[in-house]
């Protein structure tokens, strides 16, 4: 694991226990990881830096006991396979411990840039991607004044099509790129998406959705023959 991962991931297990410890007190951080106060004390205070074997076991468990629990509490469903986003997406503090999840869980990829639709998953894309120190592609149904752009139908219904642009070169030959998105309803978004990325002549490196309806991920890898990791947390 290269250095700079590393130091992200002890930082990041850091940034965890200082989020357990302000909302559940040093007792259950103590009962979680079975560690005595004086070091739980130096982590939370910055004084030393976990290991790495246990920052990582530290992210595992916060995620297995917490981390979904918190994204479901973040999503309200309307009616029937109808689901709400807006507590998610309006609490900046949430993206940016899922884009700190998102790395932890992708850094092993070599991510050239993350790809996503300007829609709601905007904010969080723009999250992961600094976190992989990589440029931001946004999708369009526009150009925007942009000249020169690569352009992809989308088939909403029948009748009804849609043209998805990015600007042409923003992904070049033979760059990675991480697909993300906030939801994953239908799968069309991310379709189109990954034709844009092939177009580009660029690889789809993984794609990453919060929430996911129906397994639509894993319809969509197959639909692709997609051999890259696909991921989603709360499914529905």
């Amino acid at each position: 694991m290269k250095k700079e991962v590393s130091i992200k991931q002890k930082l990041f297990a850091i940034d965890l226990l200082r989020l357990l410890k302000e909302n559940y007190g040093y007792e259950e951080v103590i009962k979680l990881f079975k560690l005595p106060v004086p070091v739980i004390s130096r982590y939370v205070n910055g004084h030393v830096l976990p290991s790495l074997s246990r920052s990582q076991q530290i992210i595992k468990v916060f995620k297995e006991k917490y981390f979904f629990e918190i994204l479901r509490s973040k999503v309200k469903e309307v009616s029937e396979r109808i689901y709400d986003l807006t507590p998610f997406i309006q609490d900046i503090k949430i993206q940016k411990l899922t884009a700190k999840m998102i790395f932890s869980d992708f850094h092993s990829l070599n991510v050239d840039k993350v790809a996503t639709a300007a829609i709601s998953g905007v904010p969080l894309s723009a999250l992961v991607a600094e976190e992989f120190g990589c440029g931001l592609v946004i999708a369009t149904e526009k150009k925007e004044g942009v000249v020169d752009v690569l352009e992809e139908k989308a088939m909403y219904s029948p009748g009804v099509t849609k043209y998805i642009y990015i600007p042409k070169n923003s992904i070049r030959p033979n760059e990675s790129v991480l697909i993300v998105d906030d939801i994953a309803r239908t799968g069309l978004t991310l379709h189109t998406l990954i034709k844009l990325v092939e177009k580009s002549k660029g690889k789809v490196s993984g794609i990453v959705a919060v929430y996911e309806i129906d397994n639509v991920l894993r319809k969509l890898k197959q639909r692709h023959q997609l051999s890259c990791e696909v991921k989603s947390y709360i499914r529905f």
